[in-house]
């Protein structure tokens, strides 16, 4: 798996919820969104971007189809 990011900024909570939605049987409840406070210098936001990756030809996959393909791989190769 190579994750370089998209280079744009996602709330943490939309990327739990699309990993939660490529996971058989999760309950969404166990998430708990906001059941601890924000720790000082803590944030809310995902950002990962990489200039070199796009240098080399690689180019964006679907965030939701990637997170089903893995999740797929590791319930085949348990």
């Amino acid at each position: 798996v190579i994750n370089v990011g998209s280079g744009q900024s996602r709330s943490l909570r939309d990327v739990g919820d699309e990993i939660a939605a490529s996971l058989p049987k999760f309950d969404p409840k166990l998430w708990r969104w906001g059941d601890l406070p924000t720790r000082p210098n803590e944030s809310d936001e995902f950002y990962n971007g990489s200039t070199l990756a796009e240098e080399w030809g690689f180019v964006e996959s679907p965030r939701p189809i990637s997170f089903k393909e893995t999740v797929n791989y590791y319930v085949e190769h348990d």
